[in-house]
């Protein structure tokens, strides 16, 4: 599956948060989440506490990594 440059933004900002950004993951979960990505979400836990601009794809990326689920993606 190959990046956009939406995509390539979510990685930016998920690479803030996680030291390994499985890329093939946040591909497939901007396409899962496209209608919903557009809209502000609340924050992730801890890791983005402080973040006044939370990205929605950031939020799901570090709980679906958390959960060990990001294969789920791909």
């Amino acid at each position: 599956m190959s990046m956009g440059s939406i995509e390539m933004d979510h990685v930016a900002d998920i690479s803030k948060y996680t030291d390994n950004v499985d890329e093939a993951a946040v591909a497939g979960m901007a396409k899962t989440y496209r209608l919903v990505l557009s809209k502000s979400d609340t924050a992730v836990g801890a890791k983005l506490k402080g973040v006044n601009r939370k990205s929605r794809l950031t939020a799901y990326y570090l709980l679906a990594e958390h959960f060990n689920k990001l294969d789920t993606f791909k």
